[in-house]
């Protein structure tokens, strides 16, 4: 038998990693063409449950001809004040890497709720919504919402294929915070997203801090994931074909 030295160890571990790498790109490329995104948008890349930091939840439930979908994930949005980084060179990358930071989180936590039966199968889940975003900090710093960049968590979540648009007539958004010392016991963020009927209009609906009953997500392995991924691809739901239109950024 050859021995195995550590020159051919790392050359069959880069091997493994760049096939990987390949698998988790043609997955969500499949779900790119299926979620009718551009090529130009962020395709998310499954991370491991280290990566991800912490427990996920996700919930969906439907009444009445209106859908409630709930996430929380481990992670917390940046702070973004343009005066403070004057190099464009830096505005850019800093979005740069939120964008992918929350395609990466929220991809990953989607995917694993579908594998889990928690969410359907389809993308766009909602075509158009009231998203709710809700992030609980670790301390009792106050903090001002309107230097969030949640930009980031709501391409994020039309890149993982759970919000189909989100231009001015298929989404409305509200950022708060969790009532101060009744926060989550974990720092997070609560998703909460409302869909609408598409011949309807995107009004605030008639709830307040309801949210669907919210079970942990099993995160697997990256390439488990993918290839379940590339094995599942999302349906449409019945109706929804409508391509995606043109719009600024």
């Amino acid at each position: 038998m050859a021995e195995i030295n550590d020159y051919t160890l790392d050359r069959l571990l880069g091997a493994l990693q760049a096939s990987t790498r390949s698998m988790v790109r043609q997955a969500y490329s499949a779900y790119r063409v299926m979620a009718g995104l551009r090529e130009t948008d962020v395709y998310p890349r499954p991370v491991s449950e280290k990566e991800l930091g912490g427990p996920a939840y996700a919930g969906w439930e439907t009444e009445d001809g209106v859908a409630l979908l709930g996430l929380r994930v481990p992670e917390l949005p940046n702070f973004f004040r343009p005066h403070d980084i004057l190099d464009p060179e830096l505005v850019y990358q800093f979005w740069a890497d939120e964008r992918e930071r929350w395609a990466s989180v929220i991809g990953t936590v989607a995917a694993n709720a579908r594998m889990d039966g928690l969410l359907p199968n389809v993308a766009p889940l909602l075509e158009q919504a009231v998203v709710w975003i809700r992030p609980s900090f670790p301390d009792m710093r106050v903090r001002d919402l309107d230097n969030l960049a949640v930009k980031a968590v709501v391409d994020a979540l039309r890149y993982s294929g759970l919000l189909g648009e989100d231009d001015d007539q298929h989404m409305a958004y509200v950022i708060s915070g969790m009532p101060r010392g009744l926060g989550e016991r974990t720092p997070g963020t609560l998703i909460l997203l409302v869909g609408t009927e598409p011949t309807q209009p995107v009004l605030w609906p008639a709830w307040s801090d309801e949210r669907p009953k919210l079970r942990r997500v099993n995160i697997r392995r990256p390439a488990e994931v993918a290839l379940w991924m590339r094995e599942n691809p999302p349906g449409r739901p019945p109706g929804r074909t409508r391509e995606p239109d043109d719009r600024q950024f």
